[in-house]
């Protein structure tokens, strides 16, 4: 009689630790849910828009979401952020902020003139720092600051600070060998 009292204590020691277990990854979930979206976060920004700033085959880069999101401090021109893709909401972009609300941009120029736009309200102008190679709001208009989610203020590959400010001269257009 009595082993069939121990096996079945060891069938609900069994479960408490399960439940314990599923608890403490309940937890951890939650936390590391609200320390991205609210603290500090973190992604890999790939491709050419950002050079020389983030390289081409991918950056690890923290992203301050505190300052935005809970002290409510404003986004400011030269800040680097990472931005819900304005034209496909499964990906995220990473650009410059060029203009803010009221600024005039050029959208586009050639030799006999300039098309401007003014940027409305609650909305930002988003530039990659290779103007020569970026998908940008010269495609995609002004950008609607909801879609902000962080700005990026650390870069991990090379440990150092992403500066803001005006962005770094674009590298020259690469050239293309001649066709013979």
């Amino acid at each position: 009689m009595p082993s069939r009292f121990r096996e079945a204590f060891r069938k609900i020691d069994w479960l408490k630790e399960v439940r314990l277990t599923a608890i403490d990854v309940i937890k951890f979930v939650g936390i590391f849910h609200v320390a991205s979206t609210y603290g500090v976060s973190f992604t890999k920004c790939i491709g050419p828009s950002m050079e020389p700033t983030l390289n081409e085959t991918g950056d690890y880069v923290l992203i301050d979401n505190f300052s935005y999101r809970v002290l409510k401090r404003p986004y400011k021109n030269g800040d680097v952020v990472i931005c819900v893709c304005p034209y496909d909401s499964s990906k995220t972009v990473c650009k410059r902020i060029t203009a803010e609300a009221g600024d005039l941009v050029v959208v586009r120029q050639n030799a006999n003139m300039q098309e401007m736009a003014a940027i409305p309200e609650g909305q930002v102008w988003l530039a990659g720092d290779n103007s020569h190679n970026s998908t940008d709001s010269r495609f995609y208009g002004p950008v609607p600051i909801a879609l902000l989610r962080g700005r990026v203020f650390f870069k991990l590959g090379s440990m150092r600070l992403v500066p803001s400010g005006p962005p770094p001269p674009p590298p020259p257009p690469k050239q293309r060998p001649p066709v013979p």
